[in-house]
């Protein structure tokens, strides 16, 4: 299972762990040495002119002559024997151990290419590229020009190998051997590496399967990227010899980062008319033109049966005067936008750049990409739609006949798009990786609410205006990404990422890192592995605790004190819940959410003062100044508006058929963030909160470390590990002359221990409104009814002095 889950450290490097904290208890601490291997597939061959290269990929006829060489390899130890030349000098050796020679020197005594250090890092563009900057010393200038041959050309492909040669657990040294790409000659290392990346038969995912057992295996003692040199550079040094740094990025994700096709040899393709072209016709040719891809639109013309229905309120005509009320913005779901982007380059080497590993099926026929959702979420602007059952919003009369817009709590409107819903109506999916012992679909637990991210209409507009403003079409999904995380009430947030840790990274995906499986919601703490700090038993080299606020958080915690004093001076109470965890006159002061593991708190009383100061002052000025109070029981011009009039106005209205004469009412979307975020829960149950806490820790190097798993650690104050974990959000390796480190990076995450609150957040039955009984059985005769009764999902009403509360469901006059 990919990345979105949070997910324990793994079982397997646990006992790793384990066994060597027992190894540095008994002194036995392991005699390691590291090795590193970076190889690559190029074919150097001695030629008189450029048609005879082109002769031979033609014709595949692949020269085997004494200066015709097969790959490379460069380590970062060499053969004593073979340490100083004595003949002539060579680059190293190729994939089947002939010797790489360079004319033109001999006798110069000097050591082939070798790597001295390496330094490997996963966390560029949300994790979804491992980078490799590889640093080696060639020791002539003959030497580098036919080095460069072999590493020093942009997209060469390569293999960077590393791990333990000797240890005093060697016995997983064999296992290494039989793994490395190396030492079974050219045609085996070229079959390995193409089998990484290939599409036919599934072939990559079989390299995944082996790569996993490899780590096993080996102990997580071995580790390899294949990729690209994206970059390098060389410069001499004052003894003769060059420095050399390869940059090498693993992953097929790197067309992501390539630029979009922006201009075309062909013209636009024109918008035909209606009576001239199918429906989904024009939609596909004026999508292709706006974009300036025409050649999109003959591909998505044979895709018409899956996806005719990812459009939404195109065509709409003005037929009289009322439908100038309804929406005219055009809809396209992430599904087809998805397909775009996929689409849209001209070099795709790949069968696909990002696609969902998820599904609702046990056919594995409708794709999923899980969304953190809620049952009463709705869009509250136009950006885009979350098409499915969206809340009932009424009207009710409450105290002294006053009228308040609420939403009915577990009652729905049906507003879903072509069919497509937002919310999942399952709480398990599959995925194709996740097998059983009888090769069988394991399910996958998900929250009850969870959303779809494929079925979210976006605004056509806005998709438009991204991709034309974009350089890449990583820059595209990134766009639409942070417009969906925007508007979705902090529920989720997505961010593209590989679909696991394997060395090429495979397909990329889209995840939400706020999805939590329900079997994790309790974390069982005590189980979770501890990194201990100290010198007992202590396998950790190096440990850094950091708090670094965001000049934004920085601007929010000095200026605090100061909101919340006006806030009291008004209310007579703070309403900063984005700064402070509870909302009464001190709650900036009361440090008391953070205690220490002996029940020990903070108060800050300074700031307690200040608040007891500012609300003394305000007092004596009321006086000085004689301010009456304001009469409670005038209405003000605000109050007497019409409710019914600012319930319809705040509805974007839709026609769901563009011909329809008297279109059924839908609610898809409504502009009143306020009222939709007061049914949502602040934290659902079991959920974290990703704090500025961070920590680095840097132990002896071990392979299989995996961004997302979480562990705790020992050393530090008990408070952090009793109320939460950290989640490692970065892994990075780096390999010297006699030492291969792994640091982890890794942020505190504090564990929630609220529950799901089934209802609204705010609503307490029983405490300051009442709930009304006696309609519930008449609601169930009738869905029109004009008793129907509902709980609210707000904030609490007070009760009327003559009986319950009375309600007026409102139904829109469209």
């Amino acid at each position: 299972m990919g990345f979105p889950f949070i997910a324990p450290l793994n079982p397997l490097l646990k006992k790793k762990f384990e066994k060597r904290e027992k190894l540095v208890q008994n002194n036995l601490k392991g005699l390691t040495m590291p090795f590193a291997m970076l190889s690559c597939g190029a074919v150097v061959t001695k030629t008189n002119s450029g048609t005879q290269i082109k002769e031979i990929i033609k014709n595949n006829a692949w020269p085997t002559d004494a200066t015709t060489y097969y790959g490379c390899v460069v380590t970062n130890t060499t053969d004593a024997s073979k340490l100083y030349q004595t003949g002539k000098t060579i680059v190293g050796y190729d994939l089947n151990g002939k010797p790489i020679l360079v004319e033109g020197e001999t006798n110069r005594r000097v050591s082939t290419p070798i790597i001295e250090s390496i330094e490997i890092d996963t966390d560029g563009n949300n994790n979804t590229l491992k980078i490799a900057k590889v640093n080696l010393k060639v020791f002539t200038l003959k030497q580098l020009e036919m080095f460069e041959l072999f590493f020093l050309r942009p997209s060469m492909d390569v293999v960077l190998e590393f791990g333990y040669s000797s240890d005093i657990r060697g016995e997983f040294y064999d296992k290494i051997q039989q793994y490395l790409f190396i030492g079974k000659g050219y045609t085996a290392w070229e079959k390995k590496f193409i089998k990484i990346f290939s599409h036919k038969d599934d072939a990559y995912k079989e390299a995944k399967q082996q790569y996993l057992k490899a780590l096993r295996e080996t102990d997580f003692d071995y580790d390899y990227m294949s990729g690209k040199v994206t970059g390098f550079n060389f410069s001499p040094d004052t003894d003769g010899t060059y420095n050399v740094m390869i940059e090498i990025s693993a992953g097929n994700e790197l067309q992501m980062w390539m630029p979009l096709k922006q201009a075309s040899d062909e013209g636009q393709t024109k918008r035909a008319s209606k009576n001239k072209i199918e429906v989904y016709d024009q939609q596909v040719n004026k999508l292709a033109a706006d974009i300036n891809l025409p050649k999109l639109a003959k591909i998505l013309q044979n895709e018409k049966k899956e996806y005719q229905n990812e459009f939404f309120n195109w065509n709409m005509v003005n037929k009289n005067e009322k439908d100038t009320n309804y929406s005219k913005d055009e809809y396209i779901s992430f599904k087809l936008i998805l397909y775009i982007i996929n689409n849209s380059q001209i070099f795709t080497p790949t069968k696909e750049k990002i696609k969902p590993v998820y599904f609702e099926d046990l056919d594995l026929k409708k794709p999923v990409i899980p969304v953190s959702s809620w049952k009463t979420i709705m869009s509250t602007n136009s950006s885009f739609i979350l098409p499915g059952e969206v809340p009932k919003i009424i009207v009710v009369k409450a105290e002294k006949g006053k009228n308040k817009i609420v939403i009915a709590n577990n009652s729905f409107h049906k507003c879903p798009i072509n069919g497509k819903s937002f919310n999942l109506n399952t709480n398990i999916i599959y995925s194709d990786s996740d097998r059983d012992k009888e090769k069988k679909l394991k399910p996958i637990p998900i929250p009850l609410h969870t959303g779809n991210l494929l079925n979210i209409f976006l605004k056509y507009e806005t998709f438009v205006q991204i991709f034309n403003q974009s350089y890449t079409q990583g820059d595209v999904v990134n766009s639409l990404l942070d417009e969906i995380n925007f508007n979705m009430f902090g529920y989720c947030k997505l961010e593209l990422q590989k679909e696991d840790s394997s060395p090429n990274g495979g397909p990329l995906t889209i995840c939400d890192r706020k999805l939590l499986q329900p079997s994790q919601s309790k974390l069982q703490l005590d189980k979770t592995y501890r990194f201990k700090i100290g010198t007992s038993g202590s396998i950790i080299k190096e440990f850094e605790f950091n708090m670094e606020m965001s000049e934004l958080m920085q601007g929010q915690a000095m200026f605090a004190t100061e909101y919340d004093i006006i806030n009291i001076i008004e209310k007579g109470k703070t309403d900063n819940t984005l700064i402070v965890a509870e909302q009464d006159a001190y709650s900036s002061a009361d440090l008391s959410f953070l205690p220490n593991a002996d029940g020990y708190c903070s108060i800050n009383k300074v700031g307690v003062e200040l608040v007891k100061e500012a609300v003394e002052w305000q007092e004596t000025l009321k006086k000085e100044l004689k301010v009456e109070p304001e009469d409670k029981t005038d209405e003000t011009e605000k109050e007497t508006i019409n409710t019914h009039e600012v319930l319809r106005n705040n509805y974007i209205r839709f026609k769901l058929n563009s011909g329809d004469k008297a279109p059924l009412a839908n609610n898809l979307i409504y502009q009143d963030p306020a009222l939709i975020q007061s049914t949502l829960p602040k934290r659902q149950k079991g959920t974290t909160v990703l704090t500025f806490l961070e920590i680095t820790i840097t132990i002896d190097g071990t392979a299989g470390i995996t961004s997302g798993e979480y562990f705790n650690i020992d050393g530090i104050p008990e408070i952090y590990n009793k109320n939460g974990y950290f989640q490692i959000t970065n892994v990075k390796h780096n390999l010297s002359d006699n030492e291969w480190k792994t640091v982890i990076e890794a942020q505190y995450r504090m564990q929630s221990n609220d529950e799901d609150l089934e209802n609204s957040p705010t609503q307490q039955p029983g405490k300051n409104y009442t709930e009304v009984d006696a309609v519930k059985e008449e609601s169930k005769k009738s869905s029109s009814s004009n008793n129907n009764q509902f709980k609210l999902g707000v904030t609490p009403l007070p009760k009327q002095p003559n009986g319950p509360l009375t309600f007026t469901p409102f139904k829109p006059p469209f």
